[in-house]
């Protein structure tokens, strides 16, 4: 669905094998982030995909503009 395109997709995963993380990218994620095997950096993983994700990224409108650029 286009309409979709827009959401970032952070892909996590417990596999790094090179063909896994290039496949994810093929897939279109954005990101892709090995799982953590703990609960302490699990926390610190969210916080920074939150802080990267809502504070940082500059994302699309929900609106649907037209440019002439």
């Amino acid at each position: 669905d286009p309409d979709l395109k827009v959401i970032p997709v952070i892909m996590l995963s417990t596999s790094v094998w090179p063909d896994e993380v290039r496949r994810a990218y093929e897939s279109q994620a954005n990101c892709c982030v090995e799982k953590p095997i703990s609960l302490e950096a699990s926390t610190r993983l969210i916080k920074a995909i939150g802080a990267f994700w809502m504070d940082f990224a500059v994302l699309p409108s929900s609106e649907h503009t037209s440019s002439n650029v």
